[in-house]
């Protein structure tokens, strides 16, 4: 995770976003088709 310090904060801010949608998104299909 030490690549490159300058440009860690890019990625960081694009994937976090990303990652919490498609985990909330395979939650709630989860639970949709579980009920």
């Amino acid at each position: 995770m030490r690549l490159s310090p300058t440009r860690a904060e890019e990625p960081d801010v694009n994937l976090t976003p990303m990652i919490d949608v498609v985990f909330l998104l395979l939650l709630f299909f989860m639970v949709s088709t579980s009920f």
